[in-house]
């Protein structure tokens, strides 16, 4: 989806519909809930036709890629989630939505 949009998203909080996260490359597949079970009975039976090797180490190699790709931000994340859970607007932000009310937030 691009680092700009992601971040867009991230800073938004907008649900995305599923066809538009299609559109986009945020999901590889929508599928309508009548054809879902035979879509990925499709997929099962081309994994398992595939390479068994060849197809965990891609899977394998591409995981680790992602994985370096995120530590260090996953990290930041998690450090400054821990932060924002501590401070008033996170209080209010559950406070509002208890309440059905939009927030008010200040920063603090």
């Amino acid at each position: 989806v691009g680092f700009h949009r992601a971040k867009e998203f991230l800073m938004l909080g907008d649900v995305i519909p599923a066809r538009r996260a299609e559109e986009i490359g945020l999901i590889n597949h929508c599928v309508p809930d009548d054809e879902l079970d035979a879509f990925v009975d499709e997929m099962a039976r081309r994994l398992a036709d595939g390479a068994p090797r060849a197809i965990s180490w891609t899977k394998l190699a591409m995981n680790i890629v992602l994985k370096q790709l995120t530590a260090g931000a996953f990290e930041a994340s998690v450090a400054y989630d821990m932060m924002t859970l501590r401070m008033d607007d996170a209080r209010e932000g559950s406070t509002a939505f208890m309440e059905k009310r939009a927030p008010r937030f200040t920063g603090d």
